[in-house]
């Protein structure tokens, strides 16, 4: 397991933690023998530790969790309620550095965020403090104020910064979705 699956996992164990083997199989849609496997070689990695009520992340997994949103340009993920722009299921929102030059319609990053089994996606970009949906809206403020200042205040948005809403009723394939884009916009951008 790779990319956005092993990412996922890693924040789920440190979110749910101690998690067992059958828990994190289900949330993340991968067989228990799988997850088994996966455990076992994180254990020997020193990036879990194994307990009698299941896995937990440890300081050096803490720090590879770091590392690897670090390396995709994710500076959060948080649930945020996007009505009315978003059709009232639960969204996740990540926020992606600097790559909104990388976004051109926002199609193709919300083709992948559907790939990874979202329902679907908006993709927003900051330009000269203007929260744009790329063919949708030159400036969110005009439409959803209330909903612009709220982004503006729950993340600290920087020009070129993206940020990635996926909705769907399920938040931990929404969170790997969401993380999905940011790869594939990390490396559109290398």
């Amino acid at each position: 397991m790779k990319g956005p699956k092993l990412l996922t996992l890693l924040l789920f164990i440190k979110e749910e933690g101690p998690v067992g083997r059958y828990r994190a199989s289900q949330a993340l849609g991968v067989s228990e023998g799988v997850m088994r496997g996966l455990l076992k070689r994180m254990a020997e990695d020193g990036i879990v530790q194994v307990m009698r009520a299941g896995v937990m992340l440890t300081p050096k997994g803490q720090r590879v969790i770091d590392e690897l949103l670090s390396e995709v340009g994710i500076l959060d993920v948080k649930e945020v309620d996007l009505r009315p722009l978003s059709p009232g299921k639960l969204n996740v929102v990540a926020h992606i550095k600097r790559c909104g030059d990388k976004v051109t319609n926002g199609m193709r990053e919300r083709d992948t965020a559907v790939r990874h089994g979202a329902e679907g996606a908006i993709i927003m970009v900051v330009k000269r403090n203007r929260l744009e949906v790329p063919s949708v809206y030159d400036d969110l403020k005009n439409v959803y104020p209330d909903l612009a200042n709220r982004l503006f205040s729950l993340f600290k948005l920087n020009d070129r910064d993206v940020l990635v809403a996926t909705f769907d009723n399920d938040r931990w394939l929404l969170i790997e979705a969401t993380i999905a884009v940011a790869i594939e916009l990390k490396e559109t951008s290398s």
